[in-house]
């Protein structure tokens, strides 16, 4: 026996929706801030170290990038589920 609450099912796609809308607002936010480091000298420690953060920040990205992408597929499959109901 499985019992359905529509309404609750419709609350939690919306906060499953507001959740990818802010995980895709920083990762805008701080696109930029973390992806183009500038080396803080020019010696080449210091580049390697800006590149080095500037690959962690371009990763992070992209995590940031599919969590948002299987929120919102997420929220999808979610309200359709609240509609068949």
């Amino acid at each position: 026996l499985l019992i359905t609450q529509p309404q609750l099912m419709a609350a939690a796609t919306a906060e499953v929706a507001a959740i990818g809308s802010a995980i895709s607002d920083v990762r805008v936010l701080v696109a930029a801030s973390t992806t183009e480091l500038a080396a803080a000298a020019a010696d080449e420690v210091s580049v390697a170290a800006a590149e080095l953060f500037g690959a962690y920040a371009r990763e992070s990205q992209a995590v940031l990038a599919r969590a948002a992408a299987f929120g919102d597929r997420f929220a999808a499959v979610l309200a359709a589920a609240a509609r068949t109901y």
